[in-house]
């Protein structure tokens, strides 16, 4: 699905690109950001390449590089997931693939955005995600852009050698105008 730019006070999300992929499988092999992510690992250059062009190509997915603005370079990726039309709905993920830029607000931020293009110019009724309930930090951001708890997948996945309890979180576009920041 092609996506427009969104710009935010210190990030910008954009379309991604196939030189991004260097990035992305540096992200994707780097234990603590997989530790908090469902994400595969180890993954190679080419196989984040043919992640790129797929969601690219994709009808049901709005992917978005997120960049800091001050020296533009790739530190995650935020998305729209299995987009619904009929129903209006899409799951939300998010990692920031650089640890030293946890618990600054970046991923916050990056969340508000994605919802603005869910919420504003999809015309989106509701964004949901799951996020292992392990991850306070995750947990937090969230609830601070306006996610509600829905409930616990008890033992839902298996990752990096155990099961692991997900946190089930939705946002509906009603709650979604008390929460969005000033623009």
């Amino acid at each position: 699905m092609t996506v427009s730019p969104l710009e935010g006070a210190r990030l910008r999300l954009r379309a991604l690109a196939r030189g991004d992929a260097p990035a992305l499988a540096s992200f994707a092999n780097e234990p603590r950001v997989r530790s908090t992510a469902l994400l595969p690992g180890p993954v190679t250059v080419e196989q984040e390449e043919d992640f790129v062009l797929r969601v690219r190509a994709s009808t049901v997915d709005a992917v978005f590089g997120i960049e800091l603005r001050d020296g533009p370079r790739l530190v995650g990726v935020a998305g729209l997931h299995g987009i619904d039309r009929t129903s209006r709905a899409a799951q939300f993920g998010i990692f920031l693939g650089v640890p030293s830029l946890w618990n600054q607000g970046y991923g916050t931020e990056a969340t508000r955005l994605t919802l603005r293009q869910a919420f504003e110019r999809l015309q989106l009724h509701r964004v949901w995600l799951h996020v292992f309930s392990e991850n306070p930090g995750g947990i937090r951001c969230y609830e601070k852009v306006g996610f509600a708890r829905e409930g616990l997948l008890r033992e839902a996945v298996f990752h990096e050698g155990r099961y692991h309890d997900l946190v089930v979180m939705a946002l509906l576009r009603q709650d979604w105008a008390g929460a969005a920041p000033a623009k």
